[in-house]
């Protein structure tokens, strides 16, 4: 469940998203695993699997050649361990930890906060970005941490039509 807002509050150019994501656990496994819901052994429905709920909040502001981005993500996950909590699409849901009761966020208590700061500029449909990423895992016994700046120059393959302006 989600909305979007394009020139939100009133402000032209200002874009919002704000969304919830959850999916319980086992929904794209297969009892054989060939015929989960993957690709190359990755997800196709969401990288995070099954078994978990996250929100995200996306804004965006652009004037003339510049724009800026932030995008925050806190989710919450149910992690295996040496049993099949449903997080995995590829294992088999033949080996579920029960045929009943199961729960969501079962397994290793997992949460993650993502952050992401962008600012960019645009010339001749060239893309020079800097990139703040801030990543937090917390599990039940450990926990990891990460902050990322990166500059990036790219081509956008898409065009980017402001239609509603």
């Amino acid at each position: 469940a989600g909305i979007k807002s394009y020139n939100s509050f009133g402000i032209k150019r200002l874009y919002s998203q704000i969304e919830f994501n959850a999916v319980r656990p086992y929904t794209y496994s297969h009892n054989n695993p060939i015929r989960a819901y993957t690709n190359n052994l990755q997800p196709l429905a969401h990288p995070l699997g099954a078994n978990f709920v996250e929100a995200v909040a996306i804004t965006s502001y652009s004037l003339r050649n510049f724009y800026a981005q932030i995008k925050i993500v806190y989710s919450q996950f149910g992690d295996n361990s040496r049993s099949n909590y449903g997080k995995n699409p590829i294992l088999s849901y033949g080996t579920r930890v029960a045929d009943q009761g199961v729960v969501w966020l079962e397994g290793i208590k997992t949460s993650l906060e993502y952050a992401q700061f962008t600012f960019g500029y645009q010339k001749w449909n060239y893309l020079l970005n800097l990139d703040f990423i801030y990543r937090h895992l917390q599990r039940e016994s450990s926990a990891s941490e990460n902050r990322i700046v990166q500059i990036s120059l790219g081509i956008p393959l898409f065009n980017r039509y402001y239609d509603w302006e």
